[in-house]
This record gives C-alpha cells, sequence and structure tokens, in this order.
C-alpha cells in the first residue's frame, strides 16, 4: 500500500538517528520521531528506507496532519538498505523484508513495519480504491535496492479518484484526478523513473 506523507530514509547510528530525503538532506522537523525510532528498532545501526505519515485511527495517512505538524508522526518502514555492518542493497527485496521485520519493534510503536501482498496485486488495489488511498507500489520482488533514484524495480498506481491529490497536483503530473484513458478506462499513472528491465516482467491491467 502507498502511504502519502514525506519519504524518508531513517539512518540510525548508535543512539542518534537522521532522517533524510531522497536527495540526502537531513531533516530536523521530527526529532521526537527520531528518538522513537532509535529506541524501536532493534539494532545498534541500520539505514531504512520508508515513509513520514500521519496515520488516522482507521489506518489511513492523512497529509495534512504531517504537512503542517499537527500530530505526532509515524515511521512506516518498507525496506532496510543495511544492519549493522551488512550492506543489503544487493539481497532481493523479500529477503531484505524478512531482515526488516525482524529487527522492528516488538510493542506497539509510531514505527511501523509495511508488509506486503504478494500475487494479489488487483484486489488490493480495489480495496485501496474503495477506501479512498492514494494507491499501491508494485515491486519485483528479487528486484535489488538501487540508490540512484533513477534505475527502478517498483511501479506507483495511484488511485485515479484519491480525494488528498487537491492541492497536490505533482501526484499526477498534468492529469486530471479521475481522467480517463482513450479506452474510456480511469488512468491510473505516469511515472517517470521507469525502467524497461523491468516492464517486461511485469503485466498491469489498466
Amino acid at each position: 500500500m502507498k502511504h502519502h506523507g514525506f519519504r524518508a530514509l531513517a539512518r540510525i547510528e548508535g543512539h542518534h538517528c537522521a532522517l533524510l530525503s531522497r536527495r540526502g538532506h537531513v531533516s530536523t522537523q521530527f526529532p521526537m520521531l527520531q528518538t522513537e525510532i532509535v529506541h524501536a528498532i532493534r539494532a545498534h545501526s541500520a539505514m531504512l528506507d520508508g515513509e513520514i505519515v500521519y496515520l488516522a485511527p482507521d489506518g489511513r495517512s492523512v497529509f495534512n496532519r504531517v504537512l503542517f505538524r499537527r500530530d505526532w508522526p509515524h515511521f512506516v518502514a518498507f525496506d532496510v538498505l543495511s544492519i549493522k555492518l551488512d550492506e543489503l542493497r544487493h539481497v532481493p527485496l523479500v529477503a531484505r523484508k524478512r531482515r526488516l521485520r525482524a529487527i522492528m519493534p516488538r510493542m506497539e510503536s509510531r514505527v511501523i513495519y509495511l508488509d506486503h501482498i504478494d500475487g494479489r496485486g488487483a484486489a488490493l488495489f480495489a480495496a485501496v480504491c474503495q477506501r479512498d488511498l492514494e494507491g499501491v507500489v508494485a515491486k519485483w520482488k528479487r528486484g535489488r535496492y538501487h540508490s540512484d533514484w533513477q534505475t527502478t524495480s517498483w511501479l506507483k498506481i495511484r488511485n485515479p479518484e484519491y480525494s488528498q491529490v487537491e492541492g497536490r497536483p505533482e501526484l499526477f503530473g498534468a492529469r486530471k484526478v479521475g481522467a480517463r484513458s482513450k479506452s474510456a478506462r480511469p488512468v491510473l499513472c505516469r511515472e517517470l523513473h521507469w525502467n524497461r528491465h523491468i516492464a517486461e516482467r511485469v503485466q498491469i491491467v489498466v
């Protein structure tokens, strides 16, 4: 499931956690969350990939709550680049997620492991749209982690009727929310960083 928030890397080193943007900029806007990540993750050092979000009681992410700092946010972790001295970017995604899950907190926390569904993407996407969530991310389960932000082993598939897109046209580029393709079917997404090598292995019904 695609959460609606701020993408961030959490770099844990001893008793310190730094939150980094995809371009390497350090964020100092969520000090309480950084402290919780340090105490929650069961590893002395690690680099996690995730999203800073605010989760409502029903589990939906509410972008305005985290944008205007109205509530204490969550960190939803969906990948791991390294744990201690183990470099994991070359390891297949499913194996990385097993390693990530092993260091996640065992008690209730604002640091959350984002699980995945294997092989039922169409049903997941339908449920996401029904709940008015942003969309899903289809990932190649044997894919490696790429840090250049150009090569990818995933594809964002966005809900064309997502209500929180208002005020954020970059989510759908220049396309209107709910726009239709020539076949009169909803336009799902336009992803710039698309990899032909992956496209040959992924079938998406639009």
